[in-house]
């Protein structure tokens, strides 16, 4: 039995949240709210007319496979730094990023069992990948990276096996229906942390 008094409560605290969004100016925010309403059309999409369960597994396998070849077009093709280049970026923060990015991919492979440590990006990112010795970033702004880097890589296959988990639970919900508005809710939350977490550290920095 549908409560209008949940669905006028749920579409109430989305807009609080969204103008809560719009004032803190993160790009990386807006970038993954508007990934996973997407994705939440997708869905739509696909429940209204792809229902049975070939249709539907044609569906979703069609949708990875044209994002896996356009992200392999444009990594392929080196067009991630003109793309980025059309990103207003007065503080420079954007093409800051990439370098950084770069440089911490090289300290995960100093480390890449053990990690360096939680909260040790500080000083191993000054001392070895910049070469001074005071602390300049605080964090990889990147959350792959930053579990790679601080935790190895088996803190970052573990955290990449929970999201398998999760992606395995959602498709489950999808077959079979059973997911509630707050599941959908938590599924949301988490995917736009998934996305944020290509260009920043999401879950934890100190």
């Amino acid at each position: 039995k549908r409560k209008p008094w949940l669905a006028i409560f749920f579409f109430l605290a989305t807009l609080v949240i969204l103008a809560v969004l719009l004032l803190t100016s993160s790009r990386g925010g807006w970038l993954a709210v508007t990934a996973v309403a997407l994705l939440a059309a997708l869905m739509l999409l696909q429940r209204k007319w792809f229902r049975e369960k070939l249709p539907r597994r044609l569906f979703w396998s069609s949708m990875v496979l044209l994002a896996v070849l356009a992200l392999s077009f444009i990594t392929l093709a080196g067009l991630w730094d003109p793309l980025l280049g059309q990103v207003p970026d007065p503080s420079g923060s954007v093409h800051g990023r990439l370098e950084l990015w770069n440089q911490a991919l090289l300290l995960i492979g100093d480390a890449p069992f053990t990690g360096i440590g939680l909260m040790g990006f500080r000083m191993v990112y000054a001392t070895y990948g910049i070469l001074i010795h005071v602390p300049l970033q605080d964090h990889s702004h990147n959350t792959y990276l930053e579990v790679g880097l601080e935790q190895g890589l088996l803190g970052l296959f573990a955290l990449l096996w929970g999201m398998a988990v999760l992606l395995r639970w959602t498709w489950r919900a999808i077959e079979r229906r059973q997911a509630s508005p707050w599941g959908w809710a938590g599924l949301a939350a988490i995917g736009i942390l998934t996305v944020h977490g290509f260009f920043d550290v999401v879950f934890y920095v100190t």
